[in-house]
């Protein structure tokens, strides 16, 4: 029998009493024996206030009236802890402390941070003038007129220029485009067809990719797919 169907029990037999003053009335009988080898002939420490008057662990069946340990509250039927508050175990905390596990606070490699258990973060600043540190923070800003750059230093403002280009850089470490294949950029920063490489090695006849042949079969040969020199 758990705990919460004891203290229904309870509550029909005894009209309200204590699970002390139950068990006492029904120590000699036969279901004061039954209770008895349930293991539940006393309260736990926990349960008993200072008073001496039960109370109920967070998260236990509760009605109204009933008294929660721990500074908790009945709601919905369950003890809980009061707002602004959070469970911890079998205390509550506020809900900006943290809880390794069941109990307050954090292991000692992290912090608590907006009620969680974080690793600490080590700003990277080393070298900028501005930009993120890693950590949410910020290494510096730049001076008016000046911007922040890629690797955080404070540079004057660049402007592409790509007028009348194809591709090549544009001046600002971009491109202003870039050429199709076959063809290349020139000192002009335009496309342009670029040289070929003829391509033979290997093969006997065929063509080799620059509009010219790589050879041609003797009479009575002919050239095969492999671009090999084969009898007709």
């Amino acid at each position: 029998m758990d705990q919460d169907r004891f203290d229904d029990l309870a509550r029909s037999v005894a009209g309200g009493g204590t699970r002390r003053a139950l068990l006492r009335r029904l120590a000699g009988g036969s279901l004061g024996a039954l209770l008895a080898g349930a293991g539940l002939r006393q309260a736990t420490a926990q349960e008993v206030t200072a008073a001496g008057d039960r109370c109920r662990n967070i998260g236990r069946r509760c009605e109204r009236g009933d008294r929660c340990c721990a500074g908790a509250v009945c709601r919905d039927g369950r003890c809980a802890c009061r707002n602004g508050r959070k469970r911890c175990g079998d205390r509550c905390i506020v809900d900006a402390a943290c809880c390794n596990g069941t109990v307050p606070g954090c292991p000692a490699n992290q912090i608590c941070s907006n009620g969680t258990c974080t690793t600490p973060c080590t700003p990277n600043c080393a070298g900028k003038q501005c930009g993120a540190d890693g950590c949410g923070g910020s290494c510096g800003t730049c001076p008016v007129g000046l911007t922040c750059d890629a690797i955080g230093r404070c540079q004057t403002p660049c402007s592409p220029s790509c007028n009348r280009k194809q591709c090549g850089p544009d001046g600002c470490g971009g491109v202003c485009g870039t050429c199709s294949p076959g063809t290349v950029c020139n000192n002009q920063r335009q496309c342009v067809i670029g040289p070929c490489t003829r391509n033979c090695a290997g093969k006997q006849c065929g063509p080799d990719g620059c509009g010219g042949n790589c050879g041609r079969c003797q009479r009575g040969l002919t050239c095969n797919a492999s671009q090999q020199c084969v009898i007709a």
